[in-house]
Formats: structure tokens, sequence, C-alpha cells
């Protein structure tokens, strides 16, 4: 695959959809018009997710207590292209606080 096919995404995610209860951080390389679904794909079969039963339910949706957010932005839509230099964050949604440098 050429490089210039390719996008770096920036991933954070938060316990606890981490194996190890620890935020995990890290850059991905994915083929240029990969999408969020994609992406979750890859983070599970790469162990970065804890199991695919936390994030998503049986037919690839997003479950209610999971919240993305794409350069500061929620996103619900699983089928959105992600683009060269994205911040992905995956976090559980907590209630009644901020969640500072996300």
């Amino acid at each position: 695959m050429s490089t210039s096919n390719r996008i770096a995404v920036f991933i954070k995610i938060l316990p606890p959809f981490t194996r190890d209860m620890k935020t995990n951080e890290k850059t991905y390389y994915l083929q240029e018009g990969s999408t969020l679904l994609d992406l979750l794909n890859i983070l599970i079969k790469e162990g970065d997710i804890a199991s695919r039963e936390t994030l998503l339910t049986e037919d690839n949706s997003l479950k209610n207590n999971v919240v993305i957010m794409i350069n500061g932005l929620i996103i619900h839509e699983l089928s959105y292209k992600l683009k060269n230099s994205d911040r992905v964050v995956i976090m559980p949604l907590v209630y009644g606080g901020y969640l500072a440098n996300l």
C-alpha cells in the first residue's frame, strides 16, 4: 500500500474500554477512505479495545454508554469517513462532569 493512500489517525481510548484499565493512546495508519467502523474493527482485532461487546451491538451500532469524539465533536455515525490527522477519543458516557485534555 502506498503511503500516499494512507492517513494518520490519533486514538485515545479511556477505561473501561481498554484491556488494562489504563488510558491507551496510539497513532494508526489507515487506508484513505476508512470509516469509523473500520477503525473500531481494527482496534478490536489489535486488542486495543477490551472486547467487541463493550462498544458495539450485534447489528454494529454503538452501545448507548459509548461516546466517540472526533476532533472534539461527538460522532454517532459509524460510516463517518476519517481524515488525515483526525483525533478520535473513545470514552464512556460521563454524567455531571467534564473530562479535561481529551
